[in-house]
């Protein structure tokens, strides 16, 4: 499964999503090109779902980091904090695309 923005908002508002985690994309050549979001879910059989473009089914990638808390915020969730890891993820890995 896959979150757009409107279904990440109506899964917040029914209790669904409990958080979500900004990730880097990479690009086909395995070079950084954005941010994505990983919401992490409480529906039965999905851990966590990636969002997506709401018209292509494609793979958000935001070109900075505050636009993608921004997408977190604007869902319904709130930010505390933030921490750093070195996980890259590759397009090719989103599920569902």
């Amino acid at each position: 499964m896959v979150y757009t923005m409107k279904k990440a908002r109506e899964d917040f508002l029914r209790g669904l999503l409990f958080g979500a985690r900004v990730v880097v994309v990479l690009d086909d050549e395995g070079v950084p090109c954005g941010w994505n979001v990983l919401f992490y879910t409480n529906i039965r059989g999905e851990q966590s779902s990636f969002l997506v473009d709401a018209r292509e089914f494609s793979p958000r990638c935001f070109k900075t980091l505050d636009a993608a808390v921004a997408a977190i915020r604007q869902v319904g969730l709130s930010v505390f904090g933030m921490s750093v890891e070195h996980h890259l993820v590759p397009v090719s890995v989103f599920p569902g695309v």
